[in-house]
């Protein structure tokens, strides 16, 4: 019987094997067309059009997951139209977003020279009551 470390040795070994994969959304095992049906992504037939071009007039459910099918994949293409306009026009004002994020980070090390220096400032000031209070109670204290 496997002791429970080696369970989870196995477990730690086969997610390593396999999410790598999965991240990048392959599938173990290649997916296979039935006999008869076209890989998806390669032309049909006259025949092969109009065999499914009926089977889906005659049946409502079928016409429907076709319909939502469709529509899925065509927001799809939009979608991944999209990433590439906007990738493009980041592409297109990458100049500017650096300009940008150059002008922040002055203004984040502006911000912190400026503390450091109001805090030296502040310490100077503190330093020197410190010396006024000391002067004073020596001075109080001195000739009585």
């Amino acid at each position: 019987m496997p002791t429970r470390l080696s369970l989870v040795f196995a477990a730690l070994i086969l997610t390593a094997v396999v999410a790598p994969g999965l991240a990048r959304g392959q599938n173990a095992v290649a997916p296979v067309a039935p006999t008869g049906i076209p890989n998806p992504g390669t032309e049909l037939s006259a025949t092969q059009r109009r065999q499914l071009q009926l089977l889906i007039e005659s049946d409502e459910t079928l016409r429907t997951q076709v319909r939502e099918g469709i529509t899925a994949e065509l927001i799809g293409q939009r979608r991944r139209e999209m990433e590439q306009e906007q990738s493009k026009f980041f592409a297109d004002q990458k100049q500017f977003v650096l300009i940008a994020y150059g002008i922040m980070w002055a203004l984040v090390v502006g911000f912190v020279v400026f503390m450091f220096l109001r805090q030296r400032k502040l310490e100077g000031e503190i330093a020197s009551l410190e010396a006024r209070i000391k002067a004073a109670t020596q001075a109080g204290s001195g000739p009585a």
